[in-house]
């Protein structure tokens, strides 16, 4: 739940787009909705807004690890960290599985606290549809064995 969360709100990407391969008309749900796509159109996901949504997230600005614990109550093109379909991320898997061992290790290792320097909420630079923070400034204590 921890790294999908952070993912949520600070996916590294803030948008993806895909380029229409053939006419295609997109409808919503119920038909209110239609939007006529040509072969060659390209749409933009905003990932950034989209792990935003209110109607999604209840409380969306705030960190909440348990959304993702169960059944996801958030339809599934809501969440896209690592894009979604035939041209999502192919090392999505082995990402994931590289985040937990590092975080699991990192804490099992060191101890995090605020410190007089620390910014919250801390600081993101944007730069070409990317984000990370600016600087993270924390006290580091190696834990006892």
């Amino acid at each position: 739940g921890v790294v999908n969360e952070t993912l949520r709100l600070y996916a590294p990407a803030t948008v993806t787009e895909r380029c229409a391969s053939k006419d295609i008309v997109l409808e919503s749900e119920d038909g209110s909705i239609q939007i006529d796509l040509k072969k060659g159109d390209v749409v933009h996901f905003p990932i950034y807004s989209m792990h935003r949504d209110p109607e999604q997230w209840p409380d969306p600005e705030t960190f909440k690890p348990e959304r993702f614990i169960g059944e996801p109550t958030f339809h599934k093109y809501s969440y896209l960290p690592f894009g979604s379909g035939p041209r999502n991320c192919v090392a999505k898997s082995l990402a994931l599985l590289e985040a937990k061992l590092a975080l699991l290790h990192t804490v099992r290792m060191f101890k995090f606290s605020r410190c007089d320097k620390t910014k919250v909420p801390f600081e993101m630079y944007y730069q070409n549809n990317f984000i990370s923070p600016k600087d993270i400034i924390l006290k580091v204590e190696k834990r006892n064995p």
